[in-house]
């Protein structure tokens, strides 16, 4: 495993076709729109500057329409395969409790809309779409990846004693039997292993943590992954970009929730506390790894939706402009270490930094927010400087101590 591989991340547009809807500049409305794909050719352009090398796959993480609007799903879905087609990369998608129509407005099947769907839903061919409906879940192959997309929503419309599987995701008991019989089909394993899906399966921490939308049963289909290796998972649904780990074992693999690349928040109670955002998602080869960095690790790049386009997402937004995965410190003794290292310095630029703990690039941005506030304020105190993107500059005494 010698290369590294960027995966272009985009989840929950929400997109409608509404001529009588009021939305927000940032949400996707065909009805109303003049350029409909104006934050599309945005996005193209800022990934085509950011990575003039080229990327190797996009994946879609679910709720590509609102309330399964048929117009709009098919709309979305061939504008979002024109963003991937400009940029020569294959698309894998999953689906979105949105995506599937559990209300029965259109129709007595909730995936109507998606099997109906040109190119066929979620890549490839018909095969791999009877598959994905079939089987809960369908598996992108090429030399690098191996991507299982896993269908979260699949029980939306079922109402068993009363309560409706539309209110959270679920994966079936034999879904792990499904993704192992699938897996062991193929003649070998590509180094880096994706589970693509919709739900969340661990809560996002700070806000909105009472709902109750998770996926139930992943526990059993991360513990048939882990049989084959290590696993990245990206999924949706929560329209706010976090990193964090899985829980259950020591090994647990890296969780990616992507932020809602348009959704029309409206005057929900987390408007003001989310962003509009798209990622690039790079991940390193195992020769790069440091010691104790093990599992998949690598990047997060982010860009935040502003009135002049997409930016590159400052150290406050969902998820900052570059944010690591992989290292799982000890956030209290690495402190400790950085202080006895920047007593003898004084100062520590990135070079110094690089030299001392080149995991250090592997923090998730929430680590390295702690990191950042033990060393300000613990003893002696440690002053960090940082880029807008959040990423650390460098490690300095402050002057008090000195």
């Amino acid at each position: 495993m010698g290369k590294s591989v960027r995966i272009l991340l985009v989840s929950d547009l929400h997109a409608i076709d509404d001529p009588k809807a009021l939305r927000s500049s940032v949400a996707i409305n065909y009805a109303q729109m003049g350029a409909p794909r104006a934050l599309f050719n945005q996005c193209l352009t800022t990934v085509r500057e950011r990575f003039p090398e080229g990327l190797d796959l996009m994946v879609v993480a679910g709720d590509m329409t609102d309330r399964a609007g048929g117009i709009a799903l098919s709309k979305v879905w061939g504008d979002l395969h024109w963003l991937a087609e400009q940029l020569c990369i294959p698309l894998v998608a999953t689906s979105g409790n949105h995506d599937y129509d559990s209300r029965a407005t259109q129709s007595v099947s909730p995936k109507q809309s998606l099997m109906g769907l040109n190119p066929p839903f979620p890549f490839g061919t018909t095969a791999d779409r009877d598959h994905y409906f079939a089987q809960e879940h369908a598996v992108f192959v090429n030399d690098e990846l191996v991507v299982v997309t896993a269908n979260s929503s699949a029980f939306h419309g079922y109402i068993p004693k009363g309560q409706k599987e539309s209110e959270h995701g679920r994966f079936a008991d034999y879904l792990p039997e499904y993704i192992k019989t699938s897996l062991d089909s193929l003649d070998s394993l590509a180094p880096y292993k994706i589970l693509l899906t919709h739900h969340h399966l661990n809560q996002l921490p700070s806000f909105d943590t009472e709902e109750t939308s998770s996926s139930r049963g992943h526990e059993q289909v991360l513990r048939a992954l882990a049989d084959y290796g290590d696993w990245l998972i990206i999924h949706g649904h929560k329209h706010r970009g976090w990193l964090q780990y899985a829980s259950g074992y020591g090994d647990a693999p890296p969780l990616i929730s992507s932020s809602s690349f348009s959704a029309d928040l409206g005057t929900s109670s987390f408007a003001d506390k989310v962003r509009h955002q798209f990622h690039v998602v790079e991940l390193e080869p195992s020769s790069k790894a440091a010691p104790g960095l093990g599992g998949q690790f690598g990047s997060v790049y982010s860009w935040t939706h502003s009135p002049i386009g997409w930016t590159e997402a400052i150290a406050s937004d969902d998820l900052p402009g570059v944010s690591g995965f992989g290292w799982k410190a000890n956030i209290h003794q690495f402190a400790a270490s950085v202080r006895i290292e920047v007593s003898k310095k004084l100062l520590m630029d990135e070079a110094d930094l690089e030299k001392f703990e080149p995991r250090l690039k592997y923090l998730t941005f929430d680590d390295r927010r702690r990191l950042i506030n033990y060393l300000r304020t613990g003893s002696p105190k440690v002053e960090v400087s940082t880029h807008t993107n959040g990423s650390i500059r460098e490690f300095a005494l402050t002057k008090a101590t000195v």
